[in-house]
């Protein structure tokens, strides 16, 4: 039963995305660039925020597990570092921290 929910959940929605991504190009002969813009700016976090929703999660799921917290963790160092390069660029810094 597990695999269906996978099948279902996972492997159709990235099939729906390929089929349109197509379809769009045999209908409007888009550019692959903006077929791959409209990809990931639209329809792919649509589909997320809709699967998201739709799902049910428990107050446990935050709590217990590590693995939940780290890429919120890693998302806010990245941030922060981001945040800190474009401060430097902005006052003219000579330091250069990533390239």
């Amino acid at each position: 039963m597990e695999i269906i929910f996978i099948f279902l959940n996972i492997i159709v929605p990235v099939f729906i995305l390929i089929g349109v991504g197509a379809g769009m190009h045999k209908a409007f002969k888009l550019d692959l660039f903006t077929l791959a813009k409209l990809n990931i700016y639209f329809l792919s976090p649509g589909f997320v925020l809709i699967n998201l929703y739709e799902s049910s999660f428990s107050i446990d799921l935050l709590g217990g597990s590590r693995s939940l917290l780290f890429p919120i963790h890693m998302r806010a160092l990245y941030h922060r570092s981001t945040h800190i390069k474009s401060i430097e660029l902005q006052q003219g810094s000579t330091r250069c921290i990533y390239k």
